[in-house]
């Protein structure tokens, strides 16, 4: 069984801090780390999940970069991260429907086209 956290936090400008911690659980965790170069154009990785058994998922890219997914010419979701955003999502506080992926995945396409390379994390569990 895997174990994610999620962690949302929000601090306003009395100091007052209010938050609320998600443990996810499930038996198969779907993750990736990757180097995207610098001028990358639908970079092709092999990550696929069924949206109906995501539990939990995390995207943080430490550069500006696009993701695609399942086709790099008509994709089905299109998901723009700027840099050092981070994107956390489970179904129990945000719904099915806030989900980025709007379906399944069966492919990932990584675009950057800053001039630096950048790191991708993608973090996920599954219930099937």
């Amino acid at each position: 069984m895997f174990t994610h956290y999620i962690t949302r936090q929000y601090k306003d400008s009395s100091g007052a801090t209010v938050g609320a911690i998600s443990t996810l659980q499930g038996p198969f965790e779907n993750n990736y780390d990757g180097t995207v170069a610098a001028g990358a154009s639908a970079l092709l990785i092999n990550w696929a999940a069924l949206r109906a058994s995501m539990v939990s998922l995390l995207l943080f890219a430490n550069v500006a970069m696009t993701i695609k997914t399942n086709s790099s010419s008509a994709p089905q979701d299109t998901i723009v991260l700027v840099a050092n955003q981070v994107i956390v999502w489970d179904p129990i506080h945000d719904g099915i429907g806030e989900c980025p992926f709007s379906g399944d995945v069966s492919a990932l396409y990584l675009y950057n086209s800053g001039a630096a390379d950048g790191t991708l994390k993608i973090r996920s569990i599954r219930s099937a």
